[in-house]
């Protein structure tokens, strides 16, 4: 998969974000099986306040995705990015637990509520125009979670839009690029 231009990030666990041990015993492993260096972290549920942005710092991480300001809705807090502790902090705009739970009744909904999170995005009067999209494996054959081919469809059909990975994202912050 890494030849294939993906990049590999920590799930930690969620008794790890405060326990700074168990999160470099967890990196470790994930490094020694996928045989590259990690910078990329998002625990298993979602953080508003924590101890793991110091911890990541510590372990040699550059950004992290944990952060949901309102779990029910699409906040403009849930876009771009901020720093927490030297730590990029890239929140959660889109999650698919979350819009499936909270804000889609029929599977047609999947696709408004991408399309809704775009125009929002560009609308908005900020430099930093990130979308942080989170969509599980698990749910791609799940009622909602089966759209994701039609969500990658549109976004990839989107002039404007460009997919990037979490640590090209980091490193073009840390570059000045955004």
């Amino acid at each position: 998969m890494l030849s294939k231009g993906w990049e590999v990030g920590l799930h930690s666990d969620f008794i790890s974000h405060n326990n700074l041990e168990r999160l470099e015993q967890e990196k470790k492993e994930l490094e020694a099986v996928a045989g590259t260096k990690i910078f990329g972290n998002r625990v298993h549920y979602t953080l508003k306040n924590s101890p793991i942005f110091g911890n990541l710092k510590k372990l040699g991480f550059k950004y992290d995705s944990s952060v949901k300001h309102q779990r029910e809705k699409i906040s403009e807090k849930d876009f771009g990015y901020f720093l927490k502790e030297g730590i990029i902090v890239f929140p959660i705009t889109i999650m698919d637990a979350l819009i499936f739970t909270y804000n889609v009744k029929t599977e047609v909904d999947v696709l408004k509520i991408i399309k809704y999170t775009i125009n929002t995005c560009e609308r908005m009067p900020r430099r930093d125009k990130i979308i942080t999209l989170i969509w599980h494996d698990c749910s791609l054959k799940m009622k909602f979670g089966r759209k994701y081919p039609e969500v990658l469809g549109y976004l990839v059909s989107r002039k404007n839009l460009h997919v990037k990975r979490g640590i090209d994202l980091a490193n073009m912050i840390e570059n000045g690029e955004i």
